[in-house]
């Protein structure tokens, strides 16, 4: 695209419009980002023209980061690694040059520390909130907790704060929403619930044959996904499909970018290039792989299924795009239905528990005032 990192400049540009003393509700028009970003970083002295070396350094840092992330591999699995870096979604987040890349620094930051036993769970949910405060749908990485001793807990005050912030930007975010709905929805270059919906709503728009309001069909998208997870929950369930999972980079990082990517698919319709949170469950997918349990089907089916949908989702069709986006629309419907079942699984023992001492509590206390 023409300039150069175009959704960078832009972010950029907003900064040079901070300083100059630029309403935030009009700066927010042409970048719609949270002012978050321009009090952070605003008065860093970044502009517009520094576009390209901001973009370059974040291509950079961000390959490296994930380099670090997914640590030592098979040559296999390094060339599979190799394809995710290289394939049109990733790739598509470098052209960008946009924020995403530092949320995803900061969310991978955040992991080294829970995964450690002596790692700071405090400096983790700062690094979380930061990211959530910049982009809101990093909430989701608040799932790394659910293995850590006390981790609900910081689940309930994490959250807790993060609702608390979404309620005094209330402005802003109806402003965002507001300016972001004016643009439209991309139906290509897109994953989500409501994608191939919204292409149902505007083929019936072109051929006067709309009858529903278009939330209608977003509904149905959401209830869609909705429903489609908890068919794969209960089959999971049913099978007493197991998927273990230990308290290290992999298993936490899989926990994140699992929960990350379930989150923007049921929020309805994110570019293509949010697929390079999917890179952080690789390496856990590659434990399973090797492990050979019950997980072992599921791994390499969502192993197979990521690579066709990084591939897939953010190629350039020209003609045949609406031919194809069918297949590829149903290749991430059935990714989100493969992770919802394998995020189960590795859930749901701590669910269970946490559940098992919340009903045991009250017949611990009435045991102890029967007894005084």
């Amino acid at each position: 695209m023409t300039p150069p990192f175009k959704d960078g400049e832009l972010l950029l540009r907003s900064f040079e419009r901070y300083r100059a003393g630029m309403p935030i509700p009009r700066i927010e028009k042409d970048s719609p980002y949270p002012p978050v970003w321009l009090w952070v970083f605003g008065p860093i002295g970044l502009s517009a023209r520094h576009a390209v070396a901001v973009g370059v350094t974040s291509a950079v840092a961000v390959t490296v980061v994930t380099i670090l992330f997914l640590g030592p591999m098979s040559l296999l699995e390094g060339a599979f690694a190799a394809l995710l870096l290289i394939s049109p979604c990733f790739m598509l987040g470098i052209e960008r040059g946009n924020g995403d890349s530092l949320i995803f620094m900061i969310v991978v930051f955040a992991i080294w520390p829970l995964a450690r036993p002596t790692g700071s769970a405090l400096a983790a949910a700062f690094l979380i909130l930061l990211a959530a405060s910049l982009k809101f749908y990093p909430i989701a990485a608040l799932m790394g907790y659910v293995k850590k001793q006390n981790g609900w807990r910081f689940i309930v005050v994490c959250s807790m704060l993060f609702a608390t912030y979404c309620l005094l930007s209330l402005d802003d975010l109806k402003r965002i929403a507001t300016y972001t709905e004016g643009w439209g929805r991309d139906t290509f270059l897109s994953f989500g619930c409501m994608v191939a919906f919204d292409r149902v709503y505007l083929f019936l728009q072109q051929h006067s044959a709309t009858i529903l309001a278009k939330q209608w069909f977003e509904l149905a998208g959401l209830a869609t996904a909705l429903l489609l997870a908890a068919v794969a929950i209960s089959f999971t369930a049913r099978r007493r499909l197991a998927a273990s999972l230990s308290v290290n980079v992999a298993g936490i990082g899989f926990l994140v970018g699992a929960a990350v990517y379930l989150f923007c698919f049921l929020m309805g319709n994110h570019y293509a290039y949010r697929l390079r949170w999917l890179v952080l469950t690789v390496p856990q997918l590659f434990v399973w792989i090797r492990e050979r349990g019950p997980a072992y089907r599921r791994a390499v089916a969502a192993a197979a299924v990521l690579l066709v949908s990084v591939y897939t989702t953010a190629w350039s069709y020209g003609a045949l795009r609406n031919r194809v986006t069918i297949p590829v629309d149903l290749v991430n419907w059935l990714l989100f239905a493969i992770l919802a079942s394998l995020l189960f699984s590795a859930v749901r023992t701590d669910f269970v528990l946490l559940l098992g001492r919340s009903q045991l509590r009250p017949h611990l206390v009435s045991a102890g005032a029967r007894k005084t």
